[in-house]
């Protein structure tokens, strides 16, 4: 009678863990299919039906060019703090102005 509570026990955990073995890989099987719902946005204020137009990289190698080349004042390849801080201010007062 013991015996036959154990295996049933241990019948359950297997059908459990099979159970969900089969849900991770149905799950990343959709996720490497990319199927998900096109209307699903990660942000809440883009809509389902907006095109995203995807930047190209040397677009986007010279925009981060123009804003090193505004914004980095010691030339050392970063913007910090005080750079950063020095640019909102500015910006701020042109805006204000």
């Amino acid at each position: 009678m013991a015996v036959m509570v154990h295996l049933r026990i241990y019948s359950i955990d297997f059908l459990c863990c099979i159970i969900l073995a089969t849900s991770i890989i149905s799950l990343a099987e959709d996720h490497l299919d990319g199927s998900h719902h096109p209307s699903m946005r990660l942000d809440k204020n883009m809509g389902g039906d907006e095109h995203v137009q995807i930047i190209k990289e040397e677009e986007l190698i010279k925009l981060i060019d123009g804003v090193l080349q505004d914004d980095d004042k010691n030339n050392d390849g970063y913007i910090d703090y005080a750079e950063f801080a020095n640019h909102n201010a500015f910006a701020r007062l042109r805006r204000d102005s």
